[in-house]
């Protein structure tokens, strides 16, 4: 009897160690998806309308700003950094050289209801 609870306790304690990745999911104006994965300190932005897909970049997470970049989006064409306030919503994106190819925000980014996209692998 007492192995049966021993191995009951057991697999309860191991159980405990199994976490779900906690992953974000916002809409920002309706137009940028943004889900930040908290396990993996990454934040992907997709846009709607783009053909370039959905980017990945590592951040630096706190509890009050997501920062990106400067680094390549998945094209490797140019380099895209932001933040994101965690406090306000407000997302802030600036792309290319010193921003020279376009900026996005601020823009006002609610709880997402938009599924991260699925990758082939």
């Amino acid at each position: 009897m007492i192995g049966k609870r021993f191995a009951v306790a057991l697999a309860a304690i191991a159980g405990l160690g199994r976490v779900h990745a906690a992953t974000l999911s916002l809409d920002c104006n309706g137009t940028v998806h943004v889900w930040v994965d908290l396990d993996k300190s990454t934040i992907s932005i997709w846009a709607d309308g783009s053909n370039n897909g959905v980017d990945t970049y590592p951040a630096q997470i706190t509890p009050t700003t997501i920062q990106w970049g400067p680094a390549k989006n998945h094209t490797m064409a140019y380099d895209d950094q932001g933040s994101l306030d965690r406090t306000t919503g407000s997302f802030n994106e600036t792309m290319g050289p010193n921003g020279s190819w376009g900026h996005r925000g601020p823009l006002d980014c609610v709880k997402g209801v938009t599924p991260l996209p699925a990758t082939k692998f």
